[in-house]
């Protein structure tokens, strides 16, 4: 299936909103159009659909009209484990972090604090990248693409100094790791549990922002020798913590 912003995703999110007594959902808006146009929706139609932050399963088309889609939905499946892996991230170019807010989503994150940093534009942290409906929406797209029903929970704190003050105790009791090209790789395997991971931008953090890091228990691991773009580097670390540390990301 397809969202209509050239998204290709395997599930329909519902609102818990949406989902009435018994288990009907009538669709309306831009998601009405594209199942009746894209999808040709017609009675019988049996699709993926999952509750954020609840439950998925199966949706059945009873109804069709030109202004909504009302479906039959019986959400009885489990969405996957929760995930281990959490995140302080130095906010990427605008651009970059619309893409990976729902990668995040789709691997299931916990949690997500973005920051400034030294070597970041001043202007990435008054982009409308971080206004809260736009980074739901990127989330809930990854949520479609995975079957993932959890969104993480997205802190936004400006300043670095601050930021470091509230993971030290969001993340206290994880394994806590910088991203740092000079360091060797993650150990394999970690003890198991929820872990985090300190990305930077692309220039990397400063000396000082690694100093503070460490101080709070951070240690550094490397992703290899070459510079990574931000979104990249953010998916291959929660792969490489949630490998090793023995579950879902």
């Amino acid at each position: 299936m397809d969202t209509g912003n050239g998204l290709a995703v395997n599930w329909l999110p519902l609102e818990p909103e949406e989902l009435r007594p018994g288990g009907l959902a009538r669709i309306g808006g831009e998601r009405a159009t594209h199942l009746i146009r894209a999808l040709r929706a017609a009675a019988g139609m049996r699709l993926r659909v999952l509750v954020v932050g609840g439950r998925r399963g199966w949706g059945t088309v009873r109804e069709v009209t030109a202004e909504f889609v009302e479906m039959q939905c019986e959400c009885d499946e489990p969405p996957p484990p929760p995930g281990r892996v959490s995140l302080l991230l130095a906010m990427p170019r605008p651009k970059a972090a619309r893409r990976l807010w729902s990668q995040l989503a789709a691997m299931g994150v916990r949690r997500i604090v973005v920051t400034g940093a030294a070597r970041i534009e001043p202007s990435y942290l008054e982009s409308r990248a971080l206004d809260p409906a736009e980074i739901r929406r990127h989330l809930v797209e990854g949520l479609a693409q995975s079957g993932e029903t959890r969104l993480p929970e997205v802190t936004v704190i400006r300043r670095f100094d601050r930021a470091l003050e509230v993971v030290r105790e969001m993340f206290a009791g994880q394994s806590t790791w910088v991203a740092d090209p000079t360091r060797p790789p993650l150990p394999d395997p970690l003890p198991p549990g929820p872990a985090a991971a300190a990305i930077g931008p692309e220039g990397g953090w400063t000396a000082v922002e690694l100093s503070h890091l460490e101080a709070a228990g951070f240690r550094g691991f490397g992703l290899g020798p070459r510079v990574l773009r931000t979104d990249t580097a953010c998916v291959a670390a929660v792969a490489l913590l949630a490998d090793a540390t023995g579950g879902a990301a």
